[in-house]
C-alpha cells in the first residue's frame, strides 16, 4: 500500500514509516494537515494515517476538508492520539475513520490496523 503519515513530530513520522515499509508498505510524509492536503490533491494513496493533535490544522480539521474534497471522499483514514476521546470516537462512527491508535503506538498496534485496513 502507498500510506501518507501526516504527524507533526518527526520521530512519530519516522518511527511509523520504518514499520510500515518493513512490512512492505510505501510511505510519504507530511507534517502538517496542510502539507497532507497539498500531497492528497496530487497524489493517490491508499490510506492516510494522521495525528488528531496538530497545531494551525488539526487531524480532525483535515479530515473534514478530506470528505468535503471530491477525491477524499472514500479515502481510508486511520488516526492516531494520546487520547482516544469522544471527538475522535465521533469521526470514527460519523466520517469514515477506520480505526484509531493510541499514542506511543507499537508495532502491533500498526499491524493490526494494517489488517483492519485490507480487511
Amino acid at each position: 500500500m502507498k500510506i501518507l503519515i501526516v504527524d507533526d513530530e518527526a520521530m512519530t513520522r519516522r518511527m511509523a514509516q520504518m514499520i510500515l515499509e518493513k512490512a512492505g508498505n510505501d510511505c510519504l510524509m507530511a507534517d502538517s494537515g496542510m502539507a497532507a492536503l497539498e500531497i492528497l490533491k496530487q497524489e493517490k494513496v491508499d490510506l492516510v494515517l494522521m495525528d488528531v493533535e496538530m497545531p494551525q490544522m488539526s487531524g480532525l480539521q483535515t479530515l473534514e476538508e478530506i470528505r468535503k474534497s471530491d477525491w477524499g471522499r472514500e479515502q481510508k483514514v486511520v488516526l492516531m492520539s494520546g487520547t482516544i476521546d469522544e471527538a475522535v470516537q465521533n469521526a470514527k462512527q460519523n466520517q469514515g475513520v477506520i480505526d484509531c491508535i493510541q499514542k506511543p503506538f507499537k508495532v502491533p498496534d500498526l499491524q493490526g490496523m494494517l489488517e483492519k485496513v485490507n480487511n
